[in-house]
């Protein structure tokens, strides 16, 4: 029975308990809704401030500009307010200015935003209250507002518009204009000099927690009542839960991965973690104190048991510490702990605890990472740390004094700011596609330093890790080997110049058509090369250490001994580097005529007495003795045979000239007939003939006048190669304006633009060098009919060594497979109907220019235009007769 009278007793304060927390959580309900509604005010506010700030930053110039922009802002905050009334959400926002003593509304005017209405926007009166069907009676605020769209600044002193206009930002629970209780926001926007107000009224916010809340007390009071009854049943369910919960806060105590230990004045409790950080048993635990695992001192100089009563008196006061310390074990051993205190009430008692957590191994990595970046930041190498899009993270100060960059200067950049061209495209591929898949690249790289000098450097790009295995990063580690590639590149120059000059000489001893011979000064062979060996018969191991005397018959063998006897007795170098003819020996005896140059080479170093050598240079001339006769014999044929071909050449060119005459006249003649009798027939009988006959007569006079330029073309064409060359100065600009002229005269209706270089000369015939300008100012005339802007120039490029004179077009053009076959005689690339000509102006201009001793081509595109490009050589002989 007492049990029971227990039970309902606390089953009365468990539900007292129930109500009080009913209400107190509706309270709180409450509280967080004007919470929200100041989070979205806020949020409003911001926001509209911002569009404001965004008008305000147009161009101070472009005020229209900004008034629009101000006015679809304040229009739009017009609609919004609207559009909440209508759906009860409740927010209202408000735009407006202070002008003198009086606060101006800019977003309640009816007809805001209308061109007529002078300044930033209307003023207007305020709308009627949410809720209301009718107008209310305003208050002394309101009628003022009412009235001229303003209220008196310092009768709206403590609203939240005041304060915006005051400079403040931010939110309050205040009284508004319309004097309702309002939660609002509020933000100035000093660039326009406006006011932003959010602002919910609390007696809508109120009203329905009111009812809600009402609500629930009378359910928790119908509870409790019914509560009391079965109280008593579910109290033996409550005390179980209550040991589990008990029992679930043990084990986490228990088995919590950092040490947990309750102190009073002593420990009073620990679990298993701190048993295995301080290497003990429980029992060695309860009952001793902080200072007992600690040693004398802190590495910060300070008592262990000086700095542990400061800790555990600041934790008991309620302010929570957390702190790094040492302590030290029972065997001695010290270990590396952070330790936070907390305090913990339980009834009258203020216990700390505890949490202990080993950072010895965090400190021992801290500490690796401490020496790696001073090793990182003093090393003698470059190094870079970039991001995955190889922006630069970090760089040490090596590379900075390398390059000249300061860090400030390259960080958030690409590598690339280095680069100086000179490094091949592939070397950064391979190098991205290397590190991208993982692995690590070396290289050499030609970079440019911030001053613009050139350097060489070595890396080393590898990626950098997380633990998950996925690369965050990418380590450079480079070396400036400018001097180091200077000094290899020297000497790979000198071993280069070295064993080219080794090859050089043993390829010309092993491979000279002439014999070379080394000799002592004891007249002994030395060294015997392949061309002595072909010339003399003899192979090399039968002469090397011989007298060289065997080389030369009897008689003149002696003579040869006594010019090196003379030469090394006097000093003398008269027998000695000249070249000289003397009979030699065979192997098999036979003399023959040999030509010999002897060279006297020191072998030690300069200045010094030492031993000499003498290299023999010669050759068999007996092939050069017989041409000789035979030149002579065949000179006196060659002469004979010269004046036959002259005879003949004569005669060949009277015979042209009687065919060139014969076809001038013979072919010339029927030509003219057929052109006069087709016009007489035109001019007598025009009525007697119909349109296709008319035709048939233009037909043949056109080919009649197309045959007689096609004999004229080649009259001229055969005259060039026959044609005596007289070469002089000529003023090409000259040339190609007086062309250019003519052309204009005879195409009056024509618009060219003509651009002709000053003080173009050349040195040649000037009557032929008309003939070339003629067809290709005429061809670059004839071939920009179409062109909607025609455009020739004539120009020269190049230096006086190398000259190329040009004729360019914007004209019709031509394809480039056809470069080579225009300059056939008769080579057409364009129909008659197209373009007219008879196809022999290259060909004359080609073989002008060979006779000159230069070269044309030609260079085009259709539809882009032409240029054509020749060159002269000042050399040409002035007597030239090639025939073409």
């Amino acid at each position: 029975m007492d049990s029971r009278r227990k039970l309902s007793l606390l089953g009365a304060v468990l539900c007292t308990v129930l109500i009080s927390a009913v209400a107190a959580a509706f309270l709180m309900i409450y509280r967080a809704g004007v919470e929200q509604q100041r989070e979205r005010l806020l949020d409003t506010v911001q926001l509209v401030g911002a569009l404001l700030k965004t008008v305000a930053q147009l161009d101070a110039a472009d005020s229209d500009a900004r008034r629009l922009g101000l006015d679809r802002l304040v229009g739009a905050v017009q609609i919004a307010r609207a559009h909440a009334e209508r759906s009860g959400d409740g927010i209202e926002i408000d735009l407006a200015r202070r002008e003198g003593n009086r606060i101006v509304f800019l977003s309640r005017a009816p007809g805001f935003g209308d061109p007529t209405v002078p300044g930033v926007g209307n003023r207007g009166t305020m709308g009627l209250a949410r809720g209301e069907a009718q107008p209310r009676e305003p208050s002394a605020r309101e009628l003022d507002v009412s009235a001229s769209g303003s209220v008196d600044f310092a009768a709206a002193a403590g609203t939240p518009v005041h304060m915006a206009l005051m400079g403040e930002n931010g939110s309050a629970v205040a009284i508004d204009i319309g004097g309702k209780r309002v939660v609002a926001a509020f933000e100035f926007v000093p660039q326009l000099g406006i006011a932003v107000v959010a602002k919910y009224d609390l007696t809508v916010l109120r009203a329905p927690f009111l009812r809600s809340a009402l609500g629930a007390l009378a359910l928790a009071c119908l509870l409790s009542a019914f509560g009391m009854l079965w109280f008593s049943h579910i109290g033996n369910q409550l005390l179980s839960y209550i040991q589990n919960s008990e029992n679930r806060y043990r084990a986490l105590f228990d088995y919590s991965g950092d040490g947990l230990l309750l102190l009073g004045d002593t420990f009073e409790e620990c679990n298993d973690a701190a048993c295995r950080l301080w290497r003990c048993r429980s029992e060695d635990i309860v009952g001793s104190t902080p200072v007992d695992f600690s040693p004398p001192f802190q590495p910060d100089g300070r008592r262990s048991e000086e700095a542990a009563r400061e800790r555990i008196e600041l934790a008991r006061r309620g302010r929570p510490q957390s702190f790094y310390w040492k302590h030290a074990r029972k065997d001695g051993s010290l270990h590396d702990a952070w330790v936070d205190l907390r305090p913990l009430r339980l009834g009258e008692r203020v216990l700390l605890m505890a949490s202990v957590r080993d950072i010895s191994e965090q400190l021992e990595r801290q500490d690796a990472v401490e020496r790696l970046s001073r090793a990182v930041e003093q090393s003698p190498v470059s190094v870079i740390i970039t991001d995955t899009a190889g922006n630069i993270e970090y760089v040490n100060p090596c590379f900075e004094k390398v390059t000249g960059y300061r860090s400030a200067e390259v960080l958030g950049r690409n590598p690339r700011i280095l680069k100086s061209g000179e490094t091949p495209v592939e070397v950064y591929e391979e190098l991205w596609r290397t590190i991208g898949s993982g692995g690590e690249w070396r290289g050499e790289f030609r970079n440019k330093k911030k001053s613009g000098e050139l350097y060489w450097e070595s890396a080393l790009v590898s990626p950098v890790r997380s633990e998950a295995g996925v690369i965050t990063h990418y380590l450079a580690v480079k070396e400036d080997i400018t001097a180091r590639k200077a000094a290899e590149s020297e000497n790979r120059r000198a071993h280069a110049a070295i064993r080219e000059g080794r090859e050089r000489l043993k390829a010309v001893f092993d491979n000279a058509l002439e014999a070379i011979i080394t000799i002592d000064e004891q007249g002994m062979i030395e060294s015997f090369n392949p061309g002595a060996e072909r010339i003399f018969g003899y192979r090399a191991s039968e002469l090397i250490g011989s007298d060289v005397s065997r080389l030369m018959p009897a008689k003149h063998g002696d003579v040869h001994q006594g010019y090196i006897a003379r030469y090394l007795a006097l000093g003398g170098r008269r027998a000695i580097g000249r070249q000289r003819e003397l009979l030699a020996r065979r192997r098999d005896g036979s003399t023959f005529p040999f030509e010999l140059s002897v060279a006297e080479v020191p072998l030690g170093a300069l200045g010094e007495e030492s031993a000499r050598i003498f290299v023999a240079v010669g050759r068999d001339i007996s092939e050069r003795k017989k041409a000789e006769f035979d030149i002579q014999r065949l000179n006196a044929e060659l002469e004979l045979r010269v004046k036959q071909r002259t005879a003949q050449l004569e005669e060949m060119v009277e015979e042209m000239e009687a065919f060139n005459y014969t076809v001038s006249h013979d072919l010339r003649g029927p030509l003219r007939g057929m052109d006069g009798f087709s016009e007489m027939l035109l001019d007598e009988y025009a009525d007697v003939l119909d349109e296709r006959g008319k035709d048939y007569l233009m037909r043949i006079r056109s080919g009649a006048h197309r045959m007689a330029a096609l004999i004229s073309d080649l009259l001229a064409l055969s005259r060039l190669g026959r044609a005596e060359l007289k070469h002089q100065q000529v003023d090409m600009s000259a040339l190609a304006r007086g062309v250019c002229d003519a052309l204009a005269l005879q195409h009056p209706g024509r618009e060219v633009d003509v651009v002709i270089s000053d003080g173009v000369h050349a040195i040649g015939d000037p009557v032929l060098l008309r003939v070339v300008l003629d067809n290709l100012l005429g061809n670059a005339w004839k071939f920009t009919r179409d062109s909607s802007a025609a455009r020739v120039e004539f120009g020269v490029s190049g230096d006086d060594g190398d000259r190329l004179y040009f004729v360019r077009d914007n004209g019709a053009g031509f394809e480039p497979a056809y470069a080579e076959k225009i300059f056939g005689v008769f080579e057409r690339l364009h129909s008659e109907g197209e373009f007219e000509g008879t196809g022999i102006g290259l060909a004359t201009v080609q073989r002008i220019i060979k006779r000159h001793g230069g070269r044309v081509w030609g260079e085009g595109m259709p539809g882009e235009g032409a240029v054509f490009y020749f060159s002269l050589s000042e050399e040409a002989s002035t007597s030239s007769q090639v025939e073409v």
